[in-house]
C-alpha cells in the first residue's frame, strides 16, 4: 500500500468518525460569547443564538450608567419580537424554548463595549 493511499484511507475514517457518529457529553453548542463596540446613539449589532433546549440564558456586560443599551430578541423568521428591553432592567436574558433566536443589541444613547455570554442549556 502506498503512503498516499494510506493517508486517503485515514482521512476517510476521520471524516466518517466526525460526521456519522454521535458526540457524547451534550452541553452547549452555541459559541460561548459574542462581543463588540457600539459607537453612539443608533449603533447596533446582531447575532444568532441556537437554543437546543427549553431554557437558555444570555448574560450581558456593558458600560452601565454611561450608556443606555437595549436588547431585542426575535424568532427565527425575524417577524415576532419576543423581548425588547433595556439592559438596565436586567442583564440576564432567558430564552424559553428551543430554536434559533436573533438578538440585537443597540444604543439609545452612549458608547462602549458589550459582551453577551451564552450560558449552558438547561
Amino acid at each position: 500500500m502506498t503512503m498516499r493511499l494510506r493517508l486517503s484511507i485515514l482521512t476517510l475514517i476521520f471524516i466518517a468518525a466526525t460526521f456519522f457518529f454521535p458526540r457524547t457529553g451534550g452541553g452547549q453548542e452555541n459559541p460561548c460569547a459574542f462581543s463588540g463596540y457600539l459607537w453612539g446613539t443608533g449603533a447596533r449589532a446582531s447575532f444568532e443564538v441556537y437554543a437546543l433546549s427549553q431554557e437558555t440564558t444570555v448574560l450581558f456586560t456593558w458600560p452601565g450608567g454611561g450608556a443606555d443599551f437595549w436588547v431585542k430578541a426575535t424568532d427565527k423568521d425575524k417577524k415576532e419580537i419576543l423581548i425588547d428591553q433595556s439592559l438596565s432592567k436586567g442583564d440576564i436574558l432567558t430564552l424559553k424554548g428551543s430554536g434559533i433566536y436573533y438578538l440585537e443589541i443597540y444604543s439609545k444613547w452612549g458608547t462602549g463595549c458589550w459582551k453577551a455570554t451564552v450560558g449552558k442549556n438547561k
